[in-house]
């Protein structure tokens, strides 16, 4: 029984693909979110395997008198207190939509749910809301902080920050496990609300930075990468997660107050090197994965994102002497890891298929080379779609080469 699955990604696929051959008869029972299923735990990513799926179901008539009488009992009723008992229920029906969180905070509030928890978020004063923010984006990936890591986080260690932390607690805001751990949102959804509204985005890079200190103070070199912490700074310091938050500049400066906690690390590197790749500075790139591969050069992330730099050095200055030697680096490298392990991984199909194109374009070659490069990546790039059918970036690249080939054919 494996609960929020997503958070293990295609692991939870292969779990429910390979454990019935090693335990026959056993049931594997996943819980995730409905927008997470696609592409995860359907019968295609499956292998054939059909899945039973159940939806969590929305109230009933009998659920929502049941919830009613509870709020009512702990004074929770909001302006539904005064209402008859129809009109309570018509409220949880028709506001609602029959859904429980929702419910709970439209039909007690007469507020839309999203409005209902920016609005708590932005009324905060300065200390407070930064704490809760800050609790809020590291609960809506899943996990919680520990007392000394919110510290850390906000930099001021006093009796008004600990006072902060302890009404927001004590107005329910936030929950905890104990006074030193365990903190977080009182439901991820309302975590999620809180990250994904505009007032937050527009002021959260000192919350980010906060939580990449506090995350990296929590860490050492000796500890299991497999532990929860490793775990959750790994998630944090993404490249592509910082990406959505904020700007290139602001991501390298983040990057760059860790570096000095962090240069150990060869998954540091290779995030900060991964950045740089995307947004255009190769020579940074070329530094900062360059250490990630002194520090682990057969981590297959680091090959893949190597290979990616060079290819794209390549098809970005086909002129000059190396190129040639990038570009064919990279190609071989990309192709060999998919050829000999195989991988569910879209990101090394997407890295041979756009930089083949890439590189085919902006490369003097000859119809022949074009054609042997574009046909090896077209076919390998087929299959990795065929893997992942849900991906439709893929499918479009697959669509892309296909197209290529076709064009060198009509220059013939």
């Amino acid at each position: 029984l494996v609960d929020d699955a997503d958070i293990f990604g295609r692991l939870a696929t292969g779990w429910a693909r390979d454990l019935p051959s090693l335990r026959p008869g056993v049931l594997f029972a996943a819980a995730t979110r409905s927008t997470k299923v696609d592409g995860l735990l359907d019968g295609e990513s499956l292998g054939g395997i059909e899945p039973t799926e159940i939806s969590m179901p929305l109230l009933e008539d009998s659920d929502i008198d049941e919830l009613i009488r509870v709020l009512d009992a702990e004074n929770r009723l909001g302006i539904l207190k005064g209402a008859s008992v129809e009109k309570r229920r018509t409220a949880f029906r028709n506001q609602a939509g029959r859904q429980l969180l929702v419910g709970m905070f439209q039909a007690t509030s007469g507020l839309r749910f999203a409005e209902k928890t920016v609005q708590e978020f932005e009324s905060l004063a300065s200390v407070s809301r930064f704490i809760y923010g800050l609790v809020c984006l590291v609960n809506s990936q899943r996990y919680t902080l520990t007392l000394e890591e919110v510290l850390t986080a906000v930099g001021v260690r006093d009796n008004a920050t600990l006072n902060a932390i302890n009404r927001l607690v004590s107005r329910g805001l936030l929950t905890r496990t104990d006074h030193y751990s365990g903190y977080g949102a009182r439901h991820r959804m309302i975590a999620e609300q809180v990250v994904n509204s505009q007032i937050f985005r527009s002021g959260c890079r000192d919350i980010i930075e906060g939580l990449f200190v506090a995350l990296a103070s929590s860490i050492t070199p000796a500890d299991q990468r497999t532990s929860r912490a490793w775990r959750r700074f790994i998630r944090f310091i993404n490249h592509e997660f910082l990406l959505n938050f904020l700007s290139p500049e602001d991501s390298r400066r983040i990057y760059g107050t860790i570096e000095a906690m962090m240069s150990w690390d060869y998954h540091f590197w290779l995030q900060r090197g991964s950045l740089e790749v995307q947004e255009g500075d190769l020579e940074l790139a070329t530094n900062y994965l360059g250490q990630a591969r002194s520090l682990s050069p057969i981590d297959r992330l680091v090959q893949a994102e190597w290979s990616y730099l060079l290819m794209k050095k390549a098809a970005r200055r086909p002129r000059h002497t190396d190129a040639k030697s990038w570009f064919s680096e990279g190609y071989e490298t990309i192709i060999a890891m998919v050829e000999d392990n195989g991988t569910l991984d879209p990101h090394p199909y997407h890295i041979l298929g756009s930089q083949t194109i890439a590189w085919v374009r902006s490369a003097n070659l000859t119809i022949h080379e074009a054609r042997i490069l574009l046909g090896k990546a077209s076919e390998i790039v087929k299959q990795g779609s065929d893997k992942n059918p849900k991906n439709n970036n893929l499918k479009q690249l697959s669509r892309d080469l296909t197209l290529e080939l076709l064009m060198t054919t009509v220059a013939k």
